[in-house]
C-alpha cells in the first residue's frame, strides 16, 4: 500500500472512532489551539477540554480531575515556568516522580512552554540521574515530587516541587505561540551502564500507519477508559498518556501499578483497556478474587510467556493482545486475540509501514523457524539512527504463519561447551511448568563448560515443586547444554518500576 493510501485508510478509520466528528466552530478551535500549541501534549489536552469539558479525565490517588480542570491547570504551571525560569524553546525540563496528576500536568505544561522535555525514572539512584543530567548542554529546570531532592541530584539548578495542587492559584498569563514542540526524550530501560536518551519529535505522517495499524486491531473508542499500569516516564506508558489525551479517555493511574485497585477507579470497569506488563498481569491473576471481565488488555514492553497469555485469555477472553516495540524502534508489532490463540506469546505482525527481518551473524536473512537477530526499520525508528535497519538487540524467529517470537536477548547469548545458549528459551520453558509463577536465569563460571546457568524460580502458593522434580521436568524438552547448573527456589524475585524482573539485583545478590 502506497503512503498515500495508509493515509486515506488512516483517515477513514479516525473518522469511524469519532475522534475526526466535530462541530465545523469546534473545529475552528482546534485549528487555533493547533496554531498556539503545535504537536504537543498540551495541544491534545486543550481539545480534549474542548470537546470533553467536563468529563472525567483522570482518577488518581487525590481523586477525580475533568479534562477542563486539567486544561487549566496545565496552562497555569506552564505560565508559572514561563515567569519564574523564562522555560521555553532551547531550555530543558527534566520531570522526576510518581504517577499522579501532579506529574501529568507538569508533563502538559513542559511541552506547552516549548521546551524540551526529560522525564526520569523516580527509583533511579541521584548519582545515576546527576550524570543523565550532567549530559545535557544546558542546565535543566527539575520539576519533581515531594520525595525527591533536587539538590541531591543537581545542585544549583532551578527546581520546583510538584504538589498535589500543582497548576492552581498561579496568575494566568498569556502564553507565546509556538512555532514547533520541543522534544520528548525517555530513557531506555536498559539494566547496565548509563541510560540513554531517546529524543523525539513525532509528526502526524510519521505516526499515521501507527494509527491505521491500531484502529484496525485494538478497540480503541472515544471516552474509553484506560487503566494506566505503567510509569509515565517510560515510552509506553507516555504512548498511552497521548492515545487516552487524543480520544479525550479517562485514565485511571497512581503510585502503585497495581491493576485490581486502579480497575475499581475506573467508570465503567468493564469498558475499560487496561495497559500494563506481563509482570504486573501475573499478579493481577494470582492476587483474587478473579479479575472482573475488560474490553483488552493490552501488555508489552517484556515478553509475554506463553503460559501465561493462556492464563489470561482463559480468565479473560479473547481481549488480550501483545505489543513490541523499543525506545528506539518505537511500536513494531501487534498480536491480537486471534494470533494469540494461534501462538500463544507471539508479538504478532508488523505495523503498516513497519518491516522486520531476522538476520544472521553475517547479516543475511535466515529461514522461517531459524532464530537471529531482529533488524526493524519503520516511520517510528529514531531519525537520528544513520542506519536503513536497526538492530534492536533482540533475537527473534519468525513461525510459519508469519508470526514474530521474541526469543530474548543477542548480549545474553553465551557459550557452554561449545554450545551457543539463550537463557531467554530456558527461562520460557520453566514458566510452561503449571506450578511456575516467576522465573530468572543467570550465568555464571564454570570450569568444565566455561559457564552454565543457575535458575532462580518463584512457585505458585502451596504447589509441591521442589528444584529436582523440575529439573526432571526440563530433562524431557531440553538439551543437556541448556540445562541449568542450580535451580533455587525462592520466595520472591526484584523488580525495577516498569515491573521487569531486575537482573542486575539477581547477580548482585547471589555473588
Amino acid at each position: 500500500m502506497t503512503k498515500l493510501g495508509q493515509h486515506v485508510r488512516a483517515l477513514h478509520a479516525l473518522w469511524r472512532s469519532g475522534l475526526l466528528r466535530v462541530w465545523p466552530w469546534t473545529a475552528f478551535l482546534i485549528w487555533l489551539a493547533w496554531r498556539r500549541c503545535r504537536g504537543t501534549l498540551a495541544f491534545l489536552a486543550e481539545v480534549s477540554a474542548l470537546r470533553a469539558g467536563s468529563r472525567l479525565a483522570l482518577v488518581d490517588d487525590d481523586g477525580p480531575l475533568t479534562f477542563v480542570e486539567l486544561h487549566l491547570r496545565c496552562q497555569s504551571l506552564a505560565a508559572e515556568l514561563v515567569q519564574r525560569f523564562a522555560a521555553g524553546p532551547g531550555r530543558q525540563i527534566a520531570i522526576i516522580g510518581r504517577n499522579h496528576r501532579s506529574i501529568i500536568v507538569a508533563l502538559l505544561a513542559a511541552t506547552r512552554t516549548g521546551a524540551d522535555v526529560l522525564l526520569l525514572n523516580p527509583d533511579s539512584p541521584p548519582a545515576v540521574l546527576a550524570k543523565v543530567l550532567a549530559a545535557s548542554k544546558a542546565r535543566p529546570i527539575i520539576l519533581h515530587s515531594a520525595e525527591i531532592d533536587p539538590a541531591a541530584v543537581m545542585p544549583g539548578a532551578p527546581s520546583l516541587t510538584l504538589l498535589p495542587n500543582a497548576g492552581l492559584g498561579t496568575p494566568m498569563s498569556s502564553l507565546p505561540c509556538l512555532k514547533q514542540s520541543g522534544h520528548l526524550c525517555v530513557l531506555t530501560a536498559g539494566s547496565s551502564g548509563l541510560p540513554k536518551r531517546i529524543v523525539r519529535r513525532p509528526t502526524i505522517a510519521s505516526l499515521m500507519p501507527v494509527v491505521l495499524g491500531f484502529l484496525d486491531n485494538l478497540p480503541i473508542a472515544m471516552h474509553r477508559p484506560t487503566v494506566l499500569a505503567l510509569p509515565v516516564f517510560h515510552g509506553h506508558g507516555l504512548a498511552t498518556l497521548a492515545t487516552a489525551l487524543a480520544f479525550a479517555a479517562p485514565v485511571c493511574l497512581g503510585r502503585r501499578h497495581e491493576i485490581a485497585p486502579l480497575l475499581a477507579r475506573s467508570p465503567s470497569p468493564g469498558e475499560a483497556v487496561v495497559v500494563s506488563v506481563p509482570t504486573l498481569l501475573a499478579r493481577w491473576l494470582a492476587d483474587g478474587p478473579a479479575p472482573q471481565k475488560v474490553a483488552a488488555v493490552l501488555t508489552g514492553s517484556a515478553p509475554l510467556a506463553p503460559q501465561l497469555c493462556r492464563t489470561l485469555v482463559d480468565v479473560l477472553g479473547p481481549v488480550v493482545y501483545n505489543l513490541y516495540g523499543s525506545t528506539e524502534a518505537g511500536v513494531v508489532s501487534l498480536a491480537t486475540p486471534a494470533m494469540l490463540a494461534a501462538a500463544p506469546g507471539t508479538v504478532g505482525k508488523p505495523l503498516p509501514g513497519t518491516d522486520v527481518r531476522i538476520v544472521n551473524a553475517e547479516g543475511h536473512d535466515v529461514a522461517h523457524g531459524q532464530t537471529g537477530r531482529v533488524d526493524v526499520r519503520g516511520p517510528l525508528v529514531c531519525q537520528h539512527l544513520d542506519q536503513d535497519w536497526f538492530d534492536t538487540g533482540d533475537l527473534g524467529r519468525f513461525d510459519e504463519a508469519g508470526h514474530l517470537h521474541i526469543c530474548g536477548r543477542a548480549d545474553g547469548m553465551f557459550v557452554s561447551g561449545g554450545e551457543n545458549v539463550y537463557p531467554a528459551e530456558v527461562e520460557a520453558r520453566i514458566l510452561e511448568h503449571p506450578d511456575v509463577a516467576e522465573a530468572a536465569i543467570t550465568v555464571v563460571a564454570d570450569a568444565e563448560f566455561g559457564a552454565r546457568m543457575r535458575a532462580f524460580v518463584v512457585v505458585r502458593p502451596e504447589a509441591p515443586l521442589t528444584p529436582e522434580a523440575l529439573r526432571n521436568w526440563l530433562r524431557r524438552s531440553l538439551e543437556r547444554y541448556q540445562q541449568p547448573r542450580s535451580i533455587e527456589i525462592v520466595a520472591t524475585l526484584p523488580h525495577n518500576a516498569l515491573g521487569k524482573i531486575d537482573r542486575g539485583a539477581i547477580e548482585k545478590g547471589s555473588t
